[in-house]
């Protein structure tokens, strides 16, 4: 994965979401979605077609789905004008550490260390909901 400075900061982020920490026994699979996908954020895989999604619902992974692993951001692709990450489209083939390190994004807190975290699912996929779906949370209305 190559690295491309295309901004300037006096003080730069330690790591974006998606972002590969480092490279130690890792395990990275090519995923292909089904919706549009997010780096730093978890996604589900079908059992069937072999798909990946954002989590949908209470059940994570939904029945007939299991959980992939972690959308990386890829540093070769174009961003947003104001500096976010597009989202994988759906069909595009994107890479997923299955096992590894990478930066995740968060929604609901800070975690504590060596606690429980669980992952945004947006169960009524409401509009303010459903754009978390995949983020890590300490909040206990994740799944």
């Amino acid at each position: 994965m190559s690295y491309v400075q295309n901004s300037y900061a006096q003080t730069p982020a330690y790591g974006v979401p998606g972002m590969h920490s480092h490279s130690s026994g890792d395990r990275i699979e090519t995923g292909v979605a089904t919706e549009v996908v997010y780096p730093g954020r978890i996604v589900e895989i079908s059992t069937t077609t072999g798909k990946c999604r954002h989590p949908q619902g209470t059940a994570f992974p939904a029945s007939g789905y299991k959980v992939f692993g972690l959308v990386l951001r890829d540093e070769t692709r174009e961003n947003n004008a104001d500096g976010t990450v597009k989202g994988y489209a759906v069909g595009e083939p994107f890479p997923v550490l299955r096992r590894g390190l990478a930066w995740a994004e968060l929604s609901g807190g800070t975690p504590a260390l060596e606690t429980a975290i669980n992952v945004k699912h947006a169960s009524d996929d409401t509009a303010s909901n459903a754009q978390h779906r995949g983020k890590l949370s300490q909040s206990a209305t994740s799944a």
